[in-house]
């Protein structure tokens, strides 16, 4: 097998290297890769891995399918599948591990994401939507923000749009800075959620259509600084397995949160394969 990864990050760098150690993989194509997945635990491993250094592009990924003769596509970056990359290489008969363009939504867009969990029955959050800045200003007035409120970008913010604020009044500030500076994503729209406390976790499935199957767990830390502190970030780290959720349990959640959405997605016509994570 011969795997081609989009990508240049972390993410995309741990994949290679898992997968670069696999007997049945001869070769990990990765575009565009960065130097240090070069660097594999073995001189073998090393030898597995080809990085392309170049950003793909519809013509590129074209190429690159035929002189690497690629039996398997990953999609790292979310920026790929909201710009349609797995429609493309689909349309080339080649298997793809991503969403469609269409059903990148969930991840695009935070308030269709939501509105979807409505639609789904899913547990979630209460949540207001603001398609402005002063609307959701107005929306602030009400009392049940008093005591906090999660205010998230609905557009793609590259992990930074999402301001946990601990009273109206800093949830008011920080609006005041969004009209300053507006931030990427903003022109969809404000999500204004319930502000819920406890341990967060995520869990990740591998989805078809209507079928999943668990495939593990992570705990991500989001804040700058520890002790929860600080700005919500891409991520400052994280580790894997979480553990904290009991084996027994999992079954649960899958009817509970992941099998609704997936329902959905196809009763919108937006059937999703990929990895889907709850969290």
């Amino acid at each position: 097998m011969r795997i081609l990864i989009l990508g240049g990050g972390g993410r995309e760098h741990a994949l290679a290297w898992r997968l670069a150690q696999d007997a049945v993989v001869e070769q990990v194509v990765v575009s565009p890769g960065n130097a240090g997945m070069s660097f594999a635990q073995s001189a073998n491993d090393s030898l597995k891995i080809h990085i392309t250094g170049q950003e793909p592009t519809f013509d590129t990924i074209d190429e690159s399918l035929h002189a690497h003769r690629i039996s398997l596509v990953i999609i790292g970056p979310e920026k790929y599948l909201f710009e349609g990359y797995a429609d493309r290489i689909s349309q080339l008969r080649v298997p793809v591990l991503g969403p469609s363009q269409a059903a990148a939504f969930l991840e695009s867009s935070k308030i269709r994401s939501k509105q979807l969990m409505r639609a789904a029955g899913v547990p979630t959050a209460h949540f207001e939507v603001a398609k402005t800045l002063d609307e959701a200003l107005i929306l602030l007035e009400q009392p049940q923000w008093s005591n906090g409120v999660v205010l998230k970008v609905s557009g793609p913010a590259a992990g930074k749009g999402v301001f946990v604020c601990h009273s109206d009044v800093e949830a008011k500030e920080v609006i005041g800075q969004m009209k300053k500076h507006p931030p990427p994503g903003i022109e969809e729209g404000l999500l204004l959620e319930e502000k819920l406390i406890g341990r967060e976790v995520s869990l990740f499935y591998l989805c078809h259509e209507n079928r999943s199957l668990f495939i593990g767990s992570a705990c991500d830390h989001k804040r700058l600084l520890n002790q929860d502190q600080g700005p919500n970030t891409g991520g400052m780290g994280t580790f894997s397995p979480d553990g904290r959720i009991p084996e027994r349990e999992l079954a649960s959640i899958e009817e509970r949160f992941i099998k609704p959405t997936l329902r959905e997605m196809v009763k919108q016509e937006t059937p999703f394969q990929g990895v889907l994570f709850l969290g």
